[in-house]
């Protein structure tokens, strides 16, 4: 998480004298890596399978995603 938070404390010396400030704090964002889940894709022998490699993975800052096979498909 990122943003503006906020806190107030009181400082005293033991008697009667106190103050009361209010500490900022700014979060900034950092690079988030995107998650990937594995997944299974069943299909019928012998018939073509349409299917988006990026339905399973999410970016926590928004980027644009893109998928590159590394490995080749054992059985097709």
């Amino acid at each position: 998480l990122n943003g503006t938070d906020t806190f107030t404390y009181k400082a005293s010396d033991g008697a009667a004298e106190t103050a009361f400030t209010t500490v900022t704090i700014n979060v900034t964002s950092i690079e988030d890596v995107p998650v990937a889940a594995n997944d299974t894709i069943p299909h019928a022998k012998d018939t073509s399978v349409a299917y988006s490699l990026l339905n399973r993975v999410s970016d926590g800052d928004g980027d644009t995603l893109t998928a590159t096979l590394l490995s080749s498909t054992q059985h097709g």
